[in-house]
């Protein structure tokens, strides 16, 4: 991806409006939040998301840069209901 930080950016615009029409599901947002608050200089960008109806069932997460090994350690710290697909190169 040639501009991460746009792609973002750019996500987080569309989710906004997503929200703003009350088409998020609010248990996928708190989680999606815990996840964001993780974020520090060692991960570098970080946003994740609801997918699914209303943004239910998986929640995507996109980093780019930092320790991707601790990262996920911190993701999968928050509940033993998360598993990871670590996809390479995605953004």
């Amino acid at each position: 991806l040639k501009n991460p930080k746009a792609f973002i950016k750019n996500l987080m615009i569309f989710d906004k409006a997503l929200e703003a029409l009350n088409y998020k599901n609010k248990e996928s947002l708190k989680i999606c939040s815990d996840i964001m608050s993780l974020a520090d200089q060692s991960y570098g960008e970080i946003y994740a998301r609801g997918c699914g109806a209303l943004g239910a069932d998986v929640i995507a997460v996109f980093y780019h840069g930092g320790d991707s090994e601790s990262l996920i350690s911190r993701i999968q710290s928050l509940s033993d209901l998360i598993f990871i697909a670590d996809v390479p190169g995605i953004v």
